[in-house]
C-alpha cells in the first residue's frame, strides 16, 4: 500500500513541468516546517495539560475528570496525524529534491534550495510568534494561579544588644556577615604572634630591672 502510494507521488511528480516542480518543492518545505511548529504547539499544550480552542468534548452526565482524559486524547491524535503528515511532506520533499537535482544544474539547484529554505525559515518565525501568544493566553486563562505564597520573613543577621550607638552604614557592613569580615593582614599576624613570643622575656626582664640593689 505504502509502495503503491510512493509510486503515485513519483508518478505525479515526474509529470510536472520544472517550474511547477520548483512551485511544489518550496510550499512542500514550508508546509513541512509549519507542521513542525503545529506539533510544538500541541505537545506543548499536551505537558502543561492545556486544552485548544478547536478539541471540544462534552459528557452528560457532567464529568470533568472524563472529559479531561478525552481532551488529552484528541490532542494525541492530533499529533498523531501532524506526525503522519511530516513524513508524508518529508517523502515528497525527497523525491522532488533528487527529482530536481537530477535535472537542474548544481550550481542552479543550490541557489533555489536556499531561497527555498530562507523562505520557510521566515513563515516559520511569523507562525511561531502566533503560536507563542497562544500559548501565553491559555497557560493564563487555564493554569491554576490562586495559589498564594507568603513572603519569609528573615530575622537580621545583626541585632545590637549593647548601648552603642551605631550608625547605618556600620549597621550595613555588620549585616553581611561573617563572610564578609576582611581578616587581619599577614603582617598583622606576625605582630601578633610577636607580642605573644616577647612577652614573657620582656616581662622576666623588667622584673630583673626592678629589683632594688643592696648595698654592703
Amino acid at each position: 500500500m505504502l509502495y503503491c502510494y510512493r509510486m503515485e507521488i513519483l508518478k505525479n511528480i515526474l509529470n510536472l513541468p520544472i517550474s511547477s516542480q520548483l512551485l511544489l518543492y518550496k510550499n512542500t518545505i514550508v508546509k513541512k516546517t509549519l507542521v513542525g511548529v503545529d506539533l510544538y504547539f500541541l505537545k506543548q499544550c499536551l505537558k502543561y495539560s492545556l486544552v485548544p480552542k478547536f478539541v471540544y468534548c462534552k459528557i452528560q452526565p457532567t464529568n470533568l475528570t472524563l472529559e479531561s482524559k478525552f481532551k488529552k486524547e484528541i490532542v494525541r491524535h492530533e499529533i498523531n496525524k501532524k506526525y503522519a503528515e511530516q513524513g508524508r511532506l518529508s517523502h515528497q520533499q525527497m523525491l522532488l529534491h533528487f527529482e530536481l537535482a537530477d535535472s537542474l544544474h548544481q550550481f542552479e539547484f543550490d541557489i533555489l534550495d536556499k531561497m527555498c529554505r530562507s523562505h520557510a525559515f521566515t513563515s516559520k518565525e511569523e507562525k511561531r510568534f502566533v503560536i507563542n501568544k497562544k500559548l501565553s493566553h491559555l497557560k493564563e486563562t487555564q493554569l491554576k494561579t490562586d495559589v498564594k505564597t507568603t513572603p519569609q520573613n528573615f530575622s537580621p543577621k545583626f541585632i545590637n544588644i549593647s548601648s552603642v550607638v551605631l550608625e547605618k552604614p556600620e549597621i550595613d557592613v555588620l549585616n553581611m556577615g561573617l563572610k564578609y569580615n576582611p581578616g587581619i593582614t599577614a603582617i598583622e599576624k606576625d605582630m601578633e604572634m610577636l607580642k605573644v613570643d616577647v612577652a614573657v622575656p620582656l616581662s622576666d626582664l623588667w622584673s630583673v630591672a626592678i629589683v632594688p640593689l643592696h648595698t654592703g
